[in-house]
């Protein structure tokens, strides 16, 4: 993360900096709080009138006393450097000793303006049972008043801290950020500002931070109870972060903590059954993007795959760009219908999606260049908008970890112990959710000077993408189906603008409809973060509906609420929703819905990789046969025995994606049943110099890769004047020269 940080030129600096004051505030944190409930704890070590016939206090070592804070210091600090040293950020790892190493000498050295004085509380006593409670408020106080700097800069340091508390505990009952917005309407949510004021790793650390005199202040106050001489043989003092670990370990596995947010019913929300069958959808968008009699029908389906911001930043690309080379509306011409979208893959569609929602009608069948609001320095407003998705991501995830789940864990059970529902959000999946949407609100939405034409906030509803305020179809409004998986079974599970009661009208298979299972709409940017929960990075999404079955009759009375995962699980390609439905458009169904006129589906697939050893030979496509050598390993090495259990089960993921996109390739490509070329594929390749990362947050020059000169290597630019001249219905012309980069070599370096 610093390395991608930091590799952007003058821009990078700033988080750069940002990095390192918030590591600085982390081991100044560990250094203050250790030094302070040390001496909480040996007050007769800087008070020596209570060793005055004190002979029953304990010898304690000064210089060891003296030396734990530093210690703890320099462990923080050198975290820092570690990080910077995996990352391959040199500079970033020289710079930590160059400040830490003065700092700390000045805590050392510190002038003890306002140190402890004699008349200090004397050291308190170890209490059993319930002569405890009368100590606790007293020990808190001796914590303040030894710290360094006296009660006051204590005080404010544990009052900020406490107060990240309770509001990890508001949200925890789901009223944090929505309580806040009703004052101040434009409030993220505490980690997505930590986040967004330092970025990287630098939230987490701010947090940490600011965590460190609570837990410290609690640790001492528990130290000053021993437990019952029938517990003592076993335990002293009363274990205060075993039982709080187990409690975050054990609670979510029995309780739903990571419930999946949905559009509260109100006046104002669309509910699922205001959905329409897919076949009065198709019907309804023929009407205003392939008007005409007899000639065919010929809708767009985009599929967009996982891998984090880069495939988020390089589906808007390629969207945009097969956006613009649509021809002009007219009989017979292709327009975009649907998008498929999986995990980052799913942030591009949908930002790209709800700019097409705010569009007059007239404009989101292909967007009218005269009738757009014009350039800024030569840059329309929505490729300014599209282009801010490579921003930083992660951070307010991370910070997250601490600020929300932890608490989240520890309270978030009282709701449904008390027989409450259990809240919604309040995780670290709400946390990126408020990212996605921060990030688009300010990167995107106040591009626009016309409210009229300005794209669709992220905590709009997912429904509103495609019906108005009293459930009539947007016309000419493509679907997005952003698919997410079952972590129980497996299956897709997707949001989904048709409903899903009448099977011939629903073409996936085997695949859940999350509105039904949910009972209500979700946010957009939920939809696109139940797409993209990735292991160890976020939780599953528990899919809770809104109002369980009570009835013995009711067939889904014994089921239990599902959960949610990466979509990437099933298929990171977004290939096989695109060709259920590009299948069921051309059937029976879909030519129904056009007035029996014929149905010519065109598929385009965009990869977003981004791997050196892939070279433009590589990637599968219409007229180009991948090397598939039976005999060839494919492999530079083999993994360790002790990962291959786990690694084998995972790896035919990859294999599962290449043999579907062989499959399309046969079925869509030029053949006798398949006059014209109906499959193309775009594919994310590297830089030279190095690999994109899979990451939630892009450097400055990776992300000027991708959305400027991606889609300039040769065998990309080639796939787009072929896709330009079917669009226009010309025959595939032969060895077309095309102004391109030259494609990275694979290895290359």
């Amino acid at each position: 993360m610093l390395a991608g940080l930091v590799d952007g030129g003058h821009c990078g600096l700033w988080p750069a900096l940002c990095f390192h004051l918030a590591l600085a505030a982390l081991a100044v944190s560990a250094w203050y709080w250790s030094r302070a409930v040390l001496a909480a704890r040996f007050p007769e070590l800087i008070m020596p009138n209570l060793r005055a016939g004190a002979e029953a206090l304990a010898e304690v070592d000064a210089r060891a006393w003296a030396w734990l804070p530093r210690i703890l210091f320099l462990a923080a600090a050198a975290s820092g450097m570690v990080a910077a040293l995996r990352s391959a950020a040199w500079l970033q790892a020289v710079l930590v000793p160059v400040w830490s190493g003065p700092l700390l000498l000045g805590l050392v050295m510190r002038r003890r303006v306002f140190g402890p004085r004699d008349d200090l509380a004397p050291q308190l006593r170890a209490q059993e049972g319930w002569a405890f409670r009368w100590e606790i408020g007293m020990r808190f106080n001796q914590v303040l008043r030894l710290a360094p700097g006296g009660v006051g800069l204590a005080g404010i340091w544990m009052g900020v801290g406490i107060a990240m508390l309770l509001g990890s505990v508001l949200a925890s009952f789901g009223l944090d950020t929505d309580m806040v917005r009703r004052v101040v309407p434009d409030w993220p949510g505490l980690s997505v500002l930590l986040g967004t004021g330092f970025p990287g790793p630098g939230g987490l650390f701010v947090a940490t931070a600011f965590a460190l005199p609570v837990a410290t202040a609690l640790c001492f106050v528990a130290d000053g109870l021993c437990m019952p001489p029938r517990w003592a043989r076993v335990v002293r003092r009363p274990p205060v972060f075993v039982p709080l670990a187990l409690l975050v370990a054990v609670v979510p596995v029995l309780v739903p903590l990571h419930v999946v947010r949905i559009i509260p019913p109100s006046r104002t929300a669309l509910a699922p059954a205001v959905r329409q069958p897919l076949g009065a959808l198709f019907a309804n968008w023929i009407m205003t993007c392939a008007p005409g009699d007899k000639e065919p029908v010929r809708p767009v389906i985009v599929a967009v795959s996982g891998g984090a911001s880069g495939a988020a930043l390089w589906a808007a690309r390629v969207l945009r760009d097969v956006e613009a080379a649509l021809p002009p509306p007219g009989p017979g011409m292709p327009a975009i219908f649907a998008v498929s979208s999986v995990s980052g893959g799913s942030l591009g569609a949908g930002a790209w999606i709800s700019t097409i929602a705010g569009q007059p009608d007239g404009q989101r069948c292909r967007t009218d260049p005269a009738a757009a609001s014009p350039p800024v320095d030569g840059v329309t407003r929505a490729d300014r908008a599209l282009s801010t998705l490579g921003g930083d991501m992660l951070s307010p995830l991370l910070a997250g970890m601490l600020i929300d789940d932890v608490p989240h864990a520890l309270f978030g059970w009282i709701p449904v112990v008390i027989g409450a529902t259990p809240p919604r959000g309040g995780d670290r999946g709400e946390a990126l959710e408020r990212s996605f949407a921060h990030l688009w609100h300010d990167g995107s939405l106040k591009a626009w000077d016309d409210p009229a034409q300005r794209p669709m906030a992220f905590d709009r509803g997912f429904l509103d993408l495609f019906y108005g305020a009293r459930g009539e179809p947007r016309t000419g409004m493509p679907l997005w189906l952003p698919n997410a998986a079952d972590s129980a079974t497996g299956r897709r599970v997707m949001p989904s603008a048709f409903a899903s009661d009448d099977l011939r009208q629903w073409p996936f298979r085997d695949t859940g409809d999350a509105q039904a299972l949910l009972g209500a709409d979700l946010p957009i940017a939920t939809a696109i973060d139940n797409s993209a929960r990735v292991a160890f990075l976020l939780p599953a999404g528990e899919l809770v509906p809104l109002h369980r079955p009570h009835g013995l009759t009711d067939r889904h009375y014994h089921e239990q609420p599902t959960s949610v995962v990466d979509g990437g699980y099933v298929d990171n390609t977004g290939l096989l929703t695109a060709l259920e439905l590009a299948e069921w458009l051309r059937g029976p169904e879909g030519r129904q819905a056009a007035g029996d006129r014929a149905v010519e589906p065109i598929i385009i697939e965009a990869s977003a990789d981004g791997a050196r050893a892939v070279g433009g030979e590589s990637v599968v496509r219409c007229g180009g046969m991948p090397k598939d050598d039976p005999s060839a390993a494919g492999v530079p090495a083999t993994p360790p025995h002790l990962l291959a259990a786990v690694i084998g089960p995972t790896a035919p993921r990859g294999a599962h994606a290449g043999l579907l996109q062989r499959q399309v390739r046969d079925a869509w490509c030029p053949h006798d049943g398949q006059p014209t070329q109906a499959y193309f594929h775009f594919y994310l390749h590297a830089p030279p110099e190095a690999d994109l990362p899979l990451n939630w947050t892009l450097s400055d020059a990776a992300a000027a890769w991708i959305w400027h000169r991606a889609m300039q290597s040769c065998d990309n630019a080639q796939e787009m004047q072929r896709l330009r001249t079917v669009f226009a219905g010309h025959d595939q012309p032969a060895n077309a020269q095309v102004s391109c980069l030259a494609t990275p070599a694979p290895g290359a370096r």
